[in-house]
């Protein structure tokens, strides 16, 4: 061992140590863990094999030995190798170098990588230097689905376009070319070109070329499939086979109207020119122009600033948009200037029913709503039954102030959108150049939805708060009401008792006071004449008894009820039942019976009662008639008797303490009647009341 390490140089041996160590890390950082290599997976030693694995199996990391040429590894930091059966993504360093055509002896693992298998290498060795595989001829199709992954191909196409692309190189940043090919079979496949050389590559464009490079996918965090390129090695796999027609004269703009036409001969896919003034202009992404034969949209990323009226040429390749060819990939030049293109004046359905897509068009809409998005401010108009939008850039709409319901005249571009192949679909855009392409021609009126349901809530507000009031303020009568009524009720309750109080003092008074004149004279007698005495006390015994009947009556007036449940002429009957005394008491009805207020039939009843106690007491009546008169313009109350009458002129007015007229009076008074009495001495008296209708009808006075 001595002996050993004795004759073994020490730089050497340092040298060996640290490559071991360099060994061990390298193979970790390829993420080779050190069971991968057991004797239970079989070696893979062809590409084919590898690709293959199924995602589970790759994951298991079968071990891999085999050689393969390097396609691809000049800028980028990218290996592709291929075998000959089949080419394969290799995951290396970036601080590893290889040159294209190099052939390598590669042992590794595989690993499932990010959208297809690939290979993770422990040891790449240089053995040696061989030529490129011939590429496979695949179409677009099997490009874009992601079956040729890391392929060698070769693919067909008219250069539609070039542009500059900024990549993260081996050595920085890394600026290349890259072209936009049309393929035979109608796809777009973006080519990338590695180590440029300056040339003049613009010299390509619509240019058939046969690109050969290696298929590189594009791919999301789901392993998913969002976008394909090609790598190209240099501008030297880039093969012209037909040069770009150089036929660009003015006279071989065509009108814009013949582009897609019929035409017996093999369709051409390369550039046309066409000559137009200029409607629209967005930079950077197209520009609208018309000739007299029609109008076209051209798809350019030119920023040259042309205005409306310009005279321009553009050079491009035709296709379809929705409905109507468009250019695409084009690039103009100005030529002369002209005044603006006056708009032609549609209606929405003569627009929907026939072919205006891009031409510049005028209408009258009624604006239903407006919004904004990230880049526009979007107008959604109204012509008849058609509904439209009309969009202007954001910027462009920052200050414009319109009113929803207003209308307007609409002046812009015209994109319509195809239904089917013939007809126009039933919706079209309006492209507005400036906020002057609408112009306001009538307000909207000032009955918005918004401001109609405001003033239906206000005046839901303003009913229920009348209402409220009007509940309030009926709350507030009711009570007055009451109030009242509790008043009138007292006031009568104190006429009542007024009226009591005349009767008591008429009548029962005036007995007692007779009855004491009688005793005192009984008094004075009973000694000297007890004949005398004896008549005075029986003449007492008579005026107790009628005093007694008095009362009577006077409390039977305080309890009657003989009108709650009975008409006038009936309670009227009652009450002749109750006051006559020993002189019948007739009572007549006439006319057609009809029901009074209350307070007129209490009345009415009232007078009536004192009418036939008058007759019986003062007047010794025989025989009572009362006579109840329902006439068409009033009710008439008449009370007749044969008494000894007396003279109206001389009648007690209550100020000598008979309140029987008096009372009457104020209870005709009451119900707005008139009263007259006719008497005479022995002739008998008639009272005669009578209330008109009008009095009658006023039910509702308490």
């Amino acid at each position: 061992m001595t002996d050993v390490w004795a004759k073994t140089p020490a730089p050497a041996a340092v040298l060996a140590v640290f490559s071991g160590i360099a060994f061990l890390f390298g193979a970790l950082a390829q993420n080779t863990p050190a069971s991968s290599n057991g004797s239970d997976l079989p070696t893979l030693r062809q590409v084919e094999e590898i690709r293959r694995l199924s995602l589970s199996d790759a994951k298991k990391h079968y071990p891999v030995k085999l050689r393969g040429v390097v396609l691809d590894y000049s800028s980028l930091p990218t290996l592709f190798v291929s075998d000959g059966t089949n080419g394969i993504f290799v995951r290396i360093a970036t601080n590893q170098i290889f040159s294209q055509g190099e052939v390598l002896q590669i042992q590794g693992v595989s690993d499932a990588g990010r959208f297809s298998p690939v290979i993770v290498p422990s040891s790449l060795q240089i053995v040696g230097e061989s030529e490129l595989p011939a590429p496979r001829e695949v179409s677009f199709q099997r490009i874009a689905s992601g079956a040729e992954d890391s392929q060698w191909v070769r693919v067909a196409g008219i250069v539609r376009s070039v542009t500059t692309r900024t990549l993260l190189g081996k050595l920085g940043k890394l600026t290349c070319p890259e072209l936009t090919l049309a393929t035979e079979d109608g796809g777009r496949l973006r080519v990338l070109v590695n180590n440029y050389h300056g040339i003049p590559l613009q010299t390509l464009v619509d240019a058939e070329v046969v690109a050969t490079g290696i298929v590189e996918s594009i791919y999301n965090g789901k392993r998913q499939l969002i976008n394909v390129r090609l790598l190209t090695p240099s501008i030297q796999f880039v093969k012209v086979t037909r040069a770009a027609p150089q036929d660009l004269s003015p006279a071989s703009a065509r009108p814009i109207d013949s582009l897609r036409q019929f035409s017996p001969d093999k369709p051409s896919e390369h550039r046309v020119k066409v000559r137009g003034t200029v409607t629209l202009q967005k930079p950077g992404e197209c520009i609208f122009i018309q000739d007299g034969t029609g109008s076209i949209r051209v798809e350019t990323r030119q920023t040259d600033a042309v205005m409306p009226g310009d005279i321009v040429e553009a050079l491009g390749f035709p296709a379809v948009y929705d409905y109507t060819p468009v250019m695409e990939d084009a690039v103009f030049r100005r030529i002369g200037a002209g005044p603006p293109p006056a708009p032609v004046t549609l209606t929405a359905r003569q627009i929907r029913g026939s072919n205006h897509d891009a031409d510049l068009v005028c209408l009258n809409a009624q604006l239903l709503d407006q919004y904004q998005t990230p880049d526009q401010f979007i107008f959604v108009l109204q012509e008849g039954d058609i509904l439209f939008r009309a969009q202007l850039a954001r910027s462009e709409a920052a200050h414009m102030n319109l009113r929803n319901g207003s209308l307007l005249r609409v002046t812009g571009i015209c994109l319509t959108e195809g239904q089917n192949y013939r007809l126009p679909q039933q919706t079209f855009q309006i492209i507005l150049r400036a906020p002057a392409d609408l112009v306001v021609l009538r307000e909207p009126s000032w009955w918005t939805p918004a401001r109609l349901q405001w003033t239906l809530c206000l005046l839901t507000v303003g009913l229920l708060a009348a209402a409220f009031w009007v509940w309030t303020l009926r709350r507030q009568v009711r009570r007055q009401t009451m109030t009242i009524r509790e008043k009138i009720e007292r006031e009568a309750v104190l006429q009542e008792r007024m009226r009591i109080a005349r009767e008591l003092h008429d009548n029962l008074e005036q007995e007692l006071a007779g009855v004491r004149m009688q005793l005192e004279l009984t008094a004075a007698t009973v000694l000297n004449a007890p004949e005398s005495a004896a008549a005075n006390l029986q003449m007492a015994k008579t005026m107790v008894s009628h005093s007694q009947a008095e009362a009577r009556r006077s409390v039977w007036e305080l309890r009657s009820q003989v009108l709650e449940d009975r008409t006038l002429p009936a309670a009227l009957s009652a009450t002749a039942g109750v006051v006559e005394n020993g002189a019948p008491i007739e009572v007549k009805v006439s006319g057609h019976t009809r029901t009074l207020p209350m307070r007129v039939e209490s009345n009415l009843l009232r007078i009536a009662q004192e009418a036939m106690t008058n007759a019986i007491k003062h007047g010794k009546a025989r025989h009572i008639t009362v006579h109840l008169d329902y006439e068409t313009n009033g009710t008439r109350l008449k009370i007749s008797d044969d008494g000894c009458g007396f003279r109206v002129e001389s009648a007690p007015d209550g100020r000598t303490g008979h309140f029987g007229l008096l009372g009457m009076r104020e209870r005709v008074d009451k119900i707005a009647g008139s009263l007259k009495v006719i008497s005479a001495p022995g002739e008998g008296t008639s009272v005669n009341v009578f209330v008109p209708q009008m009095e009658e009808d006023a039910r509702n006075l308490p």
